[in-house]
């Protein structure tokens, strides 16, 4: 048989581990192939791709995002190919399979849960439908009829299962490679599919160490790690992180923690990570307790709040914190607080996500208790409850891209603390409301927008609104534009008028050895032209490196990489070397 796994990833970077999970479960069945495709490939090229394989048998494994594209493939594949065999899995036709199959004629199987055992039962059964019946996990077609079987039992040895067969994916040169080391979760958060899922369960250690040295020996850029509570096992959690702390590679890793389990013994340990190595990212979710409770996950956001600052102040990790909007009980004040509590641990990125009912989650079944209207089609995005109307969810949604814009790019970290201290008095969620309503009445949204016109229309919204700060935000606009921008588009908005030149300035300091080896030894057999080129000097009317105006001009210079706008560090220069007047 010619057998196609296939799926419809997010983005190009992603890999699948369910389409190499189950392919090493069906080796035998015949020859496999894996095609891996986005959600914004076009449906015609992904159709004829497939098409021209000729598989026997294809098998989709479906998510929120991808279902309808996916469906839609169905239809078509049938339609050219009526002899195809197509099978789906996933999590988002398992709940209602049965009523998938009955609304698309083109789908033949549906397999029900963990599908490693029963997708190879499958495979070996197709000459005789009475071989499935009694087959636990599976619906089916025969002919008209529609049949479904009980649930399948969950694997009660994890380790048994085959290591997936990453081999048979497309190159994962530059791409983030899944990996699970446990199944399940602890916790019982009733917005979440784990939730319907007893337990956790573990492949043993020396089996992840031997995949993850297999993954790293390939290259891997970056492992995430699928567990839905990576440090559920405390001790063995560090034991993986300490082996791959040990593996000679440049690799990065991605973790999914709950911070209320750290103890002080792990985050001594934390501190010795070095930088851009672990990624950890902690689903905070809501800081107000009554809604924590009515979705089951409590928490104490005094020892969560606890743990992510000592997460902050004694480690090098990469902190992404998560917030969900449309819980029960919260409404737009108290949500507002609860942004402004975790935007206050400085996060590196802060996720503000919306509630998803999902087929088959507690919350989702009981929708009704709290007045959920939701999107009838995936992603099942809330639209109001008792608690938000859907006006105040489209100010969510545009505060949400203003701080994807502003925020988590990283690229205007200095201008945002200023402001949020000095102007907003520490109320983060106010700034970033009057900035949507700004870009709002802009007509802002809905376009493309270029890192330099987000430059260019912050320091508008602090002009167009009478900051009294407005000059001093252009300073800092400037500072955090030359750090992450480099020097040779600076807009025209942020650049000086009546200083003395940059680039004078800077000749100055590249042809004086005394500043050379002060500011930039590592130069100092480089020409003078190589110099300039790796440096910038720039006047700044008030100093960028405090919260609070020193209205006195600094000189900073900035230093960059070979080929990057990003500067590598800055200085502060001493004015009086370069014969800079005040």
């Amino acid at each position: 048989m010619n057998i196609v796994f296939c799926t419809l990833n997010a983005r190009f970077s992603h890999s699948s581990l369910s389409l190499a999970s189950l392919a090493a479960s069906c080796r035998s069945r015949g020859s496999i192939t894996i095609r891996e495709y986005t959600i914004n490939q076009a449906h015609s090229e992904i159709l004829a791709d497939l098409f021209l394989l000729q598989p026997d048998i294809i098998c989709f494994s479906c998510y929120i995002w991808n279902i309808e594209a996916t469906l839609r493939l169905c239809h078509d594949l049938k339609e050219v190919s009526p002899g195809l065999r197509v099978i789906l899995g996933g999590p988002e036709v398992s709940f209602d399979a049965a009523a998938v199959m009955k609304r698309h004629s083109e789908i033949d199987f549906i397999v029900k849960g963990e599908g490693e055992a029963v997708l190879d039962h499958i495979l070996s059964s197709f000459d005789s439908v009475d071989g499935l019946i009694g087959t636990e996990g599976l619906c089916w077609r025969d002919g008209s009829r529609v049949y479904e079987s009980e649930d399948l039992a969950l694997v009660d040895d994890f380790s048994e299962l085959p290591r997936p067969a990453y081999e048979l994916l497309a190159s994962l040169k530059d791409r983030i490679i899944y990996y699970e080391s446990s199944r399940g979760c602890p916790f019982n958060c009733t917005y979440c599919l784990s939730s319907t899922v007893p337990g956790v369960r573990f492949l043993p250690l020396a089996r992840v160490q031997e995949d993850l040295k297999y993954l790293l020996g390939i290259g891997a850029r970056q492992i995430k790690f699928t567990d839905r509570t990576f440090n559920a096992d405390e001790q063995r959690a560090m034991q993986i992180m300490d082996f791959l702390l040990q593996q000679n590679s440049p690799g990065k890793f991605h973790f999914e923690i709950r911070a209320e389990l750290l103890s002080d013994s792990f985050i001594k340990f934390l501190a010795s990570v070095p930088p851009e190595r672990f990624y950890f990212e902690i689903g905070i979710q809501s800081t107000c307790p009554q809604a924590l409770q009515a979705v089951n996950r409590p928490a104490s956001w005094a020892k969560t709040r606890k743990r992510i600052s000592q997460l902050r102040s004694d480690t090098s990790l990469h902190l992404h914190l998560d917030l969900i909007a449309g819980l029960p009980w919260e409404d737009l004040n108290r949500f507002k607080e609860s942004f402004n509590q975790v935007i206050g641990l400085s996060p590196d990125v802060l996720q503000l996500g919306f509630l998803k009912l999902l087929k088959g989650s507690p919350l989702g079944i009981d929708a009704s208790l709290h007045g959920y209207v939701f999107q009838e089609h995936p992603p099942y995005q809330i639209l109001k409850n008792k608690y938000l109307g859907y006006h105040e969810l489209v100010l969510l949604q545009d505060i949400e891209e203003m701080v994807e814009r502003y925020y988590n790019s990283q690229a205007f970290n200095h201008t945002l603390a200023y402001l949020i201290e000095n102007w907003y008095q520490g109320d983060a969620f106010k700034l970033f409301q009057d900035l949507a309503h700004f870009w709002r009445e802009k007509s802002c949204y809905l376009k493309g927008h270029k890192r330099d016109e987000e430059y260019s229309l912050l320091y508008e919204f602090a002009s167009q609104n009478r900051l009294p700060i407005a000059l001093a935000v252009k300073e800092y606009l400037k500072f955090d534009y030359l750090l992450h921008q480099g020097p040779r588009h600076l807009p025209a908005i942020l650049q000086n008028g009546d200083c003395a030149s940059p680039s004078e300035l800077a000749y100055t300091l590249v042809k004086n050895e005394e500043l050379v080896l002060k500011y930039i030894p590592h130069l100092k057999k480089a020409s003078i032209g190589d110099r300039r080129r790796r440096i910038h000097l720039e006047m700044f009317s008030v100093s960028p490196l405090s919260t609070t105006v020193n209205p006195s001009p600094h000189a900073i210079l900035f230093v960059y990489p070979p080929g990057s706008p990003r500067a590598k560090e800055y200085f502060m220069v001493n004015k009086t070397l370069l014969q800079v007047p005040d």
